[in-house]
């Protein structure tokens, strides 16, 4: 794959060339004129299919976030991590394979910024809680920012993702903002997240729990977002199972009605044998009951 030279770059196809635009500059190769493929490669490509496709699904999820300070490789190293995820489902074979919370073990410490981490930028130790009720907490204890010089103060929020990849359903919630001072020492801090309301599919999926740091500049007692992507953070620190909420279903009222009805007994009556009646085709022996009426 080649860089172009020509005057008017382009990308997409054109005849038989393909152009390509990485890293702002812009590459070209020739279009294969067939391509072959085996069953393990066609096998592999519905897996990659798989995996591409979930990481469309997050990156429209974190849309918002992801444009504060877009990085444009992350495409291709989501679908990678991803792809790595999705071969480790050892209980499916390949072509069939999921997304679950066991493989998507491999995502923590993803960071969708390849500029900086929130490891760096937050010197503290984080503890990650949770209730029955499915309330997430993040504990952070000895925090001392350390964003680039230039920034004055920085915000910290967690959010969490809950991912139905099979039902192509997804849900996002998010704490509250934290903003501090920038390498100055403060107390710890707790941020919390809490279930997401209602019943959608989204609710049976596994939950990404995510961190974001953004940085500020303090600007005549306003804090304006600051333009260095070295202070930006959006990294993925853990994977949780889904909320089982168990509802228990009360009866709201209970039926009295008797399940059997008596029938008082007939001593007296028996059942009497007619012979060929005109409404039956053939010689057929009916029992004919006589009709009881209850004189009480």
């Amino acid at each position: 794959m080649g860089k172009q030279q020509g005057i008017l770059p382009f990308t997409g196809q054109l005849g038989d060339r393909v152009g390509y635009l990485r890293n702002g500059k812009y590459f070209l190769r020739r279009k294969a004129l067939e391509v072959r493929q085996s069953p393990a490669t066609k096998r592999a490509a519905k897996d990659f299919g798989t995996a591409s496709k979930a990481g469309a699904q997050l990156r429209h999820a974190l849309y918002t976030e992801l444009h504060r300070y877009y990085d444009s490789n992350v495409i291709t190293r989501l679908n990678k991590a991803l792809t790595g995820a999705i071969q480790n489902d050892q209980y499916r074979p390949a072509g069939e394979r999921r997304l679950n919370v066991t493989n998507m073990q491999s995502l923590n410490d993803f960071h969708f910024s390849a500029h900086s981490n929130h490891q760096r930028l937050l010197s503290c130790t984080q503890v990650i809680s949770e209730d029955v009720q499915g309330r997430v907490q993040l504990s952070f204890s000895g925090l001392r920012p350390n964003a680039p010089k230039g920034v004055t103060d920085v915000s910290i929020k967690a959010i969490i993702i809950s991912a139905n990849f099979e039902r192509s359903a997804l849900e996002v919630s998010a704490s509250e903002t934290v903003t501090i001072t920038n390498r100055k020492p403060c107390d710890a801090i707790t941020l919390t997240i809490g279930p997401i309301p209602g019943t959608s599919a989204a609710h049976k999926g596994l939950r990404i729990v995510l961190i974001e740091v953004q940085p500020h500049i303090g600007v005549n007692g306003q804090l304006l977002p600051s333009g260095n992507r070295q202070g930006y953070a959006l990294d993925v620190i853990a994977v949780l199972p889904p909320v089982s909420q168990l509802v228990k279903v009360q009866r709201e009222y209970k039926n009295n009605a008797p399940l059997l009805k008596i029938i008082p007994r007939y001593p007296n009556l028996k059942p009497q044998r007619v012979f060929n009646p005109p409404f039956v085709k053939g010689s057929v022996d009916l029992l004919l009951l006589p009709s009881l009426t209850n004189d009480h």
